[in-house]
């Protein structure tokens, strides 16, 4: 169980890499549960750079989840939203893969 301070240190070390880290089997557990303890503004950066991955990331068997928690978590973060409406630009593809639903 991690605390708030521990996950904006371990947030902070992640900047930069998070698309690596979410393409990681442990890596994205990480990143996930940094999402569920630390708040958008806590941790900017992800949402951010999840942008540049494309909604690519959306139909990967881990970036999925990024997806999901970041819904669960930061429904209502700007950055959260615009990612979100990049990801369902590509509707038609995310409706029929199988980590895109």
């Amino acid at each position: 169980v991690a605390d708030r301070s521990s996950a904006a240190q371990v947030a902070a070390g992640l900047q930069g890499s998070v698309s690596d880290a979410i393409g990681s089997p442990n890596a994205n557990y990480v990143v996930q549960k940094i999402l569920t303890v630390l708040t958008p503004q806590e941790a900017p950066f992800i949402a951010e750079e999840l942008q540049w991955a494309g909604p690519a990331l959306a139909c990967h068997e881990y970036g999925c989840r990024i997806y999901c928690r970041l819904l669960e978590n930061a429904a209502e973060d700007e950055s959260t939203v615009r990612l979100i409406d990049s990801a369902l630009a590509e509707v038609d593809v995310l409706l029929t893969h199988p980590f895109g639903h």
